[in-house]
This record gives C-alpha cells, sequence and structure tokens, in this order.
C-alpha cells in the first residue's frame, strides 16, 4: 500500500450515468481491477470519510511506467472538478484474479452501472482470449472484439466461459440463482467471482463492519480489507 498524491485532470461522465475523474498519480497508486484507492479532498476538511474509488473504462495501457495511462476512478463527488488535489491511498483490498491461461471471459453487470468490470477487458484481449459482457445497464463503446450480451440470455451462456466476473449490489445476492437462471443451491459451472458493491467508510483503517460480508460455515469477513472481490462460492445468503 502506497501513500501519495494526485491531481484530476479530466472529468467524464459515462454512457450510463457514471461520473469518473482521470487522476494523475503515482503508477504505485494504480489499482488492479476490483481494488479501490481512499481519496481525501484536502479542499473539503469538513469530510470526515473519505471516497472509496474504483478503476474504470477501458485504459489503453496500464504497463507502461513511464508514461502510463490515465486512470480512471469512480464514483465522485459533483464537488470535485479538474484541477482538484486528493491525497491517495492504496492500492487496497483483493481484485479479480482471473486463470493465467484465460481463453474464455465473461462479464455479468447486474448493478446500475458495468463501469468496474470494463479494466478486464484490455488484459484478456492483450491474451487473445474472447470476451463476452452481459448487462442491462448502457455501455461505452467497445473494442470490436467484445460481445455484448442482454442479462436475459444469461441461463444459455453459463457452461461457456472460463471465468466469470460480477459486479453485484450485496442486496441482490438472495436473489441471485434466479438472475442466473440456475435451480436452488446451484452453482455457477465455471469459476466465478463477485465484487460486491457495498459501503467502505473506513477502507480497512477501523475495522467498523460496516461491509461485513457473511461467509459460509457461520463466519464473517471485511470487504474492505478481505474483498471487495469474493469468490462466489465462500459467500452466504445465496
Amino acid at each position: 500500500m502506497h501513500i501519495d498524491t494526485g491531481i484530476i485532470s479530466l472529468i467524464e461522465m459515462g454512457a450510463d450515468g457514471t461520473r469518473s475523474a482521470q487522476v494523475d498519480c503515482s503508477p504505485k497508486l494504480i489499482p488492479h481491477p476490483g481494488q479501490y484507492l481512499q481519496a481525501h479532498c484536502p479542499a473539503e476538511p469538513d469530510s470526515a470519510l473519505g471516497w472509496s474509488l474504483f478503476p474504470v473504462g477501458l485504459p489503453s495501457s496500464i504497463t507502461d511506467t513511464d508514461h502510463p495511462a490515465p486512470l480512471s476512478l469512480a464514483p465522485i463527488p459533483r464537488s470535485w472538478h479538474p484541477g482538484t488535489p486528493l491525497e491517495l491511498r492504496g492500492p487496497l483490498g483483493h481484485g479479480f484474479t482471473p486463470p493465467p491461461a484465460l481463453q474464455r471471459l465473461g462479464l455479468i453487470a447486474l448493478g446500475e452501472s458495468a463501469a468496474r468490470l470494463l479494466p478486464l477487458i484490455r488484459p484478456a484481449l492483450a491474451d487473445q482470449a474472447d470476451v463476452v459482457i452481459f448487462s442491462a445497464a448502457p455501455l461505452p463503446a467497445m473494442p470490436p472484439a467484445v460481445e455484448i450480451q442482454p442479462l436475459s440470455a444469461l441461463p444459455e451462456a453459463l457452461a461457456w466461459a472460463d471465468f466469470w466476473a460480477l459486479d453485484l449490489p450485496v442486496e441482490k445476492l438472495p436473489s441471485l440463482r434466479q438472475m442466473l437462471g440456475l435451480e436452488p443451491q446451484a452453482y455457477l459451472p465455471r469459476p466465478v467471482q463477485a465484487l460486491l458493491t457495498l459501503p467502505l467508510p473506513c477502507a480497512g483503517v477501523g475495522e467498523c463492519g460496516a461491509c461485513a460480508v457473511p461467509l459460509r460455515r457461520k463466519s464473517y469477513a471485511l470487504a474492505c480489507k478481505d474483498g471487495p472481490v469474493f469468490d462466489l462460492k465462500q459467500v452466504d445468503d445465496w
């Protein structure tokens, strides 16, 4: 984990209404897909809690450390604008870990935005993997190699991918099988990880418990430290 400063160079509005910021910062702070940064704005001293910001969008490259691609982060408050300085801490949490020999990547956006799944696309395409994204949310222009499907097509495609990545609001966990077209107690036939959407107020500093996620065997994990990406088979209540 690193602590450093950054500055907003550009504010963007996504096709789904997601407001994101391009932030110029040290490459050491760049999160992997599914990880996050905690950001404080020095110009807003009355803001007690920081903002948990996730990488979003389709960066052209994250490997050139001398000239890294701008880092797009969301969600951001409306008070931030180009030129706003930020105090940044991270990367935090555990992100997605696709298998190294990935051939078919499936992305499923079950919330209001698919933005946090999009950073997985460029690395997969660079490894010549096939990519399909299932979403009801509006999407930006995709590379031609990416196939776009509605959520209604999911039940017939669950055996296709080598690895599934979900963006999942935690309140939808109990109805997840129904949304995927699975039988009660059934699991996806392929490895699946879910980026859970829930508050991360202390970003692992205070262990406040606000982001507690129930696991099987009657235990809990803190999404701010142990997630926010989880192996779905480890998560209870679905």
